[in-house]
């Protein structure tokens, strides 16, 4: 669907899911998801693009890298691992 602000996805919808984003995402909540599972959400900058992707602290990014492309349009991927408590992503960007 097209989102913005809290956004709350639950895995029991499918393991992969697509967003487009209609603003800013100023929280990300994950339901049904147990340790040792993984998820992947499909983001699509809508609109006029510049859209941020703000999580808590249980969200961990390989090398800290999590701001999402910015151009109109523009599609990114990030997978998720939950080992139970920590929430451990890869974001990649810009596809085209």
């Amino acid at each position: 669907g097209t989102l913005s602000g809290a956004i709350s996805l639950d895995r029991n919808n499918g393991t992969i899911q697509k967003v487009t984003l209609s603003g800013n995402v100023t929280s990300l909540a994950i339901s049904n998801m147990a340790a040792a599972q993984s998820f992947t959400i499909i983001l699509t900058q809508g609109g006029s693009g510049s859209y941020t992707l703000t999580t808590s602290g249980s969200f961990k990014y390989a090398s800290g890298y999590k701001t999402l492309s910015t151009a109109a349009g523009s599609i990114d991927m990030l997978n998720i691992f939950y080992d139970g408590t920590t929430y451990y992503c890869t974001l990649t960007t810009g596809y085209a």
